[in-house]
């Protein structure tokens, strides 16, 4: 897992899913879209840059998000972006470690930062559909397979298979 301090928040970003957007950049690279400029700032070696600007949209799209439904702006915000899946209950997410896939339940992410991050969103396949919620930061994720355009939807307002869990504890408040 490599973590990465972007303008808004932190991200957790699984070594595969970090080697994703690598290649992603490495492809855009290779195109006429991508300017001198862009080649300058967004370089292979600042594939960490690249990926903090990539999560910085999302985590702005989220916020704006739970602002419009009247809750105050997130100021702590983290990210997990891994590759997971769902079954017998249990939502997890993994790490490749050579060989080795490393399954951790998501739940274990959600309660090492509840409480120190106003905002959790996850960014990992889920395709049993497991809910879960978080005692003291906003919770979101998405109810099935988990792509970035699939965030980038909730911006536009569109029906989707969101879920944003408010803080248990803003809840027993009402």
């Amino acid at each position: 897992m490599h973590t990465i301090e972007s303008k808004l928040g932190t991200i957790d970003i699984s070594d595969d899913r970090r080697e994703g957007y690598r290649k992603q950049l490495e492809r855009l690279q290779n195109t006429e879209l991508f300017g001198p400029i862009h080649r300058t700032y967004f370089s292979l070696d600042k594939i960490d840059e690249y990926i903090a600007v990539n999560c910085d949209i999302l985590f702005l799209g989220v916020q704006r998000f739970i602002e419009s439904k009247g809750y105050q702006t997130p100021e702590n915000k983290r990210m997990l972006k891994a590759h997971g899946d769902s079954e017998d209950g249990t939502w997890k997410y993994f790490e490749k470690q050579g060989d080795q896939e490393i399954w951790t339940p998501v739940n274990d992410w959600v309660r090492n930062y509840d409480g120190f991050h106003d905002l959790l969103v996850i960014s990992s396949c889920n395709s049993g559909k497991v809910k879960i919620t978080a005692k003291k930061s906003f919770l979101v994720y998405i109810n099935g397979i988990s792509k970035d355009s699939d965030i980038l939807e909730l911006l536009l307002e569109r029906k989707h298979k969101f879920v944003i869990s408010e803080p248990e504890d803003l809840a027993r408040a009402r």
